[in-house]
């Protein structure tokens, strides 16, 4: 089995690395929300069991609590958002993170204590806690677990002009013509977001964030077809759709939100 170490390296040397699929059984998902975190109880996991806590920005706002538990390094930080509302949308975001978390680690929101690799991403000295918070218009998402290193992406489903011409320069060629393919410009869109969250969990997953240049990775999509029925409005309950694995990076794809798509990146090993 090839080794998170040797997968990463290969993703930055070749020109391209195309994940085969592999079917297998994907972690249990417990989804959560804010009736879930009013409750005031703590949380722990069963086995091979992932979290997802889904929100939305228009609920937050009803919490103004959630604004009591930043540092004053996340203060200093919210108050350099160009907009007032850019600054409540981070400020809320950071205030559920803490919320959240303190639920699982068993200290208060405000104590809940922040490290960040060398490249940036955020973890909880001396917990076996690991987790990632993603989050589009009006929804939030964040995904967390016991035992996975892991990445999330969430995206309103859209219409997306410039979609095509993004994947024939940043996407691998295979990635490109399958988005192509699509002869329609709603299905081309919600084939490019289907696979934009799959790439953006996997690059947050591995931690390389913008080191790992778009074009130097792939994702092999199964045989799927994009119909119109994508983009209504029909109400979903949250559903995985489709998972795979590269050896030791399993994907995961769900609707979290009527009109959203999202994907996890589980590094299994």
């Amino acid at each position: 089995m090839q080794s998170i170490a040797s997968l990463c390296k290969n993703i930055v040397e070749e020109d391209s690395a195309i994940f085969p699929r592999v079917t297998l059984s994907t972690p249990s998902i417990r989804q959560l929300g804010m009736e879930d975190l009013l409750t005031n109880q703590a949380f722990s996991f069963c086995k091979r069991e992932l979290h997802t806590w889904v929100f939305s920005y228009s609920e937050l706002f009803d919490v103004p609590a959630l604004q009591d538990s930043l540092s004053a390094l996340e203060i200093e930080r919210a108050a350099l958002f160009s907009t007032k509302e850019l600054s409540s949308r981070y400020t809320y975001a950071r205030g559920l993170l803490r919320t959240v978390l303190s639920r699982y680690v068993g200290v208060a929101p405000e104590h809940v204590s922040f490290e960040y690799s060398s490249l940036g991403k955020p973890y909880i000295n001396n917990r076996s806690l690991h987790f990632n918070l993603s989050h589009s218009e009006d929804v939030v998402f964040l995904v967390i677990s016991e035992e996975f290193e892991l990445g999330a992406d969430v995206e309103k489903v859209r219409c997306v002009p410039e979609g095509t011409s993004i994947a024939e320069r940043w996407f691998t060629k295979q990635e490109a013509e399958w988005i192509c393919s699509s002869d329609h410009n709603t299905r081309e869109s919600a084939a490019f977001l289907r696979c934009w969250v799959i790439r953006e969990a996997f690059v947050k997953a591995v931690g390389f964030g913008l080191m790992l240049p778009l074009n130097s990775f792939g994702v092999l999509l199964p045989e799927f077809t994009i119909t119109e029925a994508t983009l209504t409005n029909t109400p979903m309950s949250p559903t995985i759709t489709k998972h795979e694995r590269s050896d030791d990076v399993l994907i995961i794809e769900l609707t979290p939100q009527n009109g959203y798509c999202a994907a996890i990146a589980v590094l299994t090993v």
